[in-house]
């Protein structure tokens, strides 16, 4: 396989750990991001070499991966991918995509606290309950349950919430 055909099957497998989050299997959508974190150390000089800069928008094991990490409360992953992100000048701006997840492990942590402590909890009393935007915490939640982590039930126009 020649290197520019190598450079293409490098960025399809990448997006692997995203069409598996989706798919409702996060544990193992997590495991092929961590994969494919470690093979970005890789693909920045790759990426320079062949294409003489580095200037990419998105890097889905990085950004599925911290995600992935958060909601399931894995903080050895995301230190794994902290530590990739920090190896290359070039992944800087990930580091704001590590932040947030960092956030969102603390937020995930609260919910699932909560939802423990109230079966039925309304969602979308989740942003006043745990101090951030309310779209946040409707998105976590339903990531969690996408996860298999809770469970959303429709309750008129919200959800309510169970462990």
């Amino acid at each position: 396989m020649n290197h520019k055909a190598q450079v293409d099957q490098d960025y399809r497998e990448l997006d692997l750990a995203d069409s598996l989050r989706k798919d409702g299997r996060a544990a193992e959508a997590l495991q092929v991001a961590l994969a494919n974190v470690a093979r970005v150390q890789a693909l920045v000089p790759e990426t320079i070499r062949e294409y003489r800069r580095f200037d990419l928008r998105s890097i889905p094991p990085i950004e599925a991966g911290a995600n992935l990490a958060a909601i399931l409360g894995d903080a050895s992953a995301f230190r794994e991918i902290r530590a990739v992100v920090e190896s290359k000048p070039e992944l800087a701006p990930w580091q704001v995509v590590v932040n947030k997840a960092e956030q969102d492990l603390a937020s995930v942590r609260t919910i699932r606290q909560l939802v423990l402590q109230e079966p039925g909890l309304i969602q979308a009393s989740l942003g006043k309950r745990i101090g951030i935007e309310g779209r946040r915490g409707s998105d976590l939640s339903y990531r969690l349950a996408q996860a298999g982590l809770l469970r959303r039930e429709k309750r008129g126009a919200g959800y309510q919430l169970f462990s």
